[in-house]
């Protein structure tokens, strides 16, 4: 303790500009003695010598500390670069619809730690991971109801196709395709003005034309919608003209010694006001639908069909050809019906 005492009187002197002779006979005068005097003097010699081993120290702890401090920020700008790259990658998976794959990279972005502890752009990546995991469900809804359709499981088809997104690039067309299987699921007979007429290979009339009646093909006459051919020599045209649109049935049957053979029907077929269409018997087993839809007396739709053509199946043929969808035929087999 007297050490220490003196050792600071000696330090506060020295830099009061005393000499160590000055400080040494002033601490005399007032009473301290030789061996005490020389012993504060060592304290602050050894005291001197160690200040600059505890500078070194100082320095180099605030060296480390400054290159920890770097090497955090380093690690930092890494793993924020990381992140940054990472979602770049899911949206051009996204752009090429590969959503399951960016859905993937989000996710482990979000475990990485400028996400995890700092929230390094976490709400961004969350809200691309929504809008991915919508847009799978999009197109697994898209891609499922279409198998639908080909399945002809119209109702399945047209749920699926209805919960397509509006964010979907393909919620337009799920949209339509939904319209159009809505349609399919509502055809049913619905009761229409029709204009019926039956011409041969020479351009003769039986049917109804303009509201009149005409019977110009030999051994044949027409009754309410209904044309009879006794002795057929030949395929015919047959024309139907909507006055008032509907849903209308058709069957081609052929009466012969034999019996009563069917050819062709068409079941509940939809028909515009003003609308026309045309049935074209090619052979036994194909004949053509053709529609002006434009009422421009030119038929710019053709439909191949064999048996029978249900209300569907022509629905889904003129509006989703693209599909190219095979129906289950029925069997029509003792229909008779010839137009209504």
């Amino acid at each position: 303790m007297v050490s220490q005492q003196i050792s600071d009187h000696v330090k506060n002197a020295r830099l009061g500009g005393m000499s160590d002779d000055q400080i040494k006979q002033e601490l005399l005068k007032a009473g301290w003695k030789i061996p005490e005097i020389e012993e504060g003097f060592k304290v602050v010699e050894t005291s001197n010598r160690k200040s600059p081993s505890s500078l070194r120290i100082i320095i180099l702890a605030a060296v480390l500390i400054f290159l920890a401090a770097f090497a955090a920020a380093a690690y930092g700008y890494f793993e924020c670069q990381k992140v940054s790259e990472t979602i770049a990658r899911s949206e051009s998976l996204a752009g090429d619809q590969n959503y399951g794959e960016a859905i993937i990279l989000l996710k482990s972005a979000q475990e990485r730690i400028a996400v995890k502890n700092f929230n390094f752009k976490k709400e961004e990546i969350s809200k691309k991971i929504g809008e991915n995991e919508q847009a799978l469900e999009d197109k697994n809804n898209y891609g499922q109801g279409i198998e639908k359709i080909k399945e002809n499981d119209w109702a399945g088809a047209k749920e699926l196709l209805s919960n397509v997104s509006e964010k979907s690039p393909s919620y337009e067309d799920a949209k339509n395709k939904a319209g159009v299987l809505a349609e399919m699921l509502d055809c049913k007979y619905r009761k229409g003005s029709y204009e019926m007429k039956v011409t041969d290979s020479e351009g003769r009339v039986t049917g109804l034309v303009s509201g009149e009646v005409k019977e110009e093909i030999p051994e044949s006459f027409y009754d309410s919608g209904h044309v009879v051919v006794f002795s057929p020599v030949e395929n015919y045209i047959y024309e139907f003209y909507a006055a008032e649109g509907g849903n209308y049935q058709f069957t081609l049957k052929y009466n012969n010694p034999s019996g009563g053979t069917e050819l062709h029907m068409l079941e509940n077929i939809p028909i515009l006001t003003g609308e026309s269409h045309k049935i074209e018997s090619l052979s036994d087993a194909t004949s053509v639908l053709s529609i002006d839809g434009d009422k421009d007396g030119k038929y710019e739709k053709k439909i191949s069909f064999s048996g029978n053509l249900s209300c569907p199946e022509y629905v889904a043929r003129t509006k989703m050809p693209e599909l190219d969808i095979v129906f289950k035929k029925t069997d029509i087999t003792n229909k008779e019906t010839l137009a209504e």
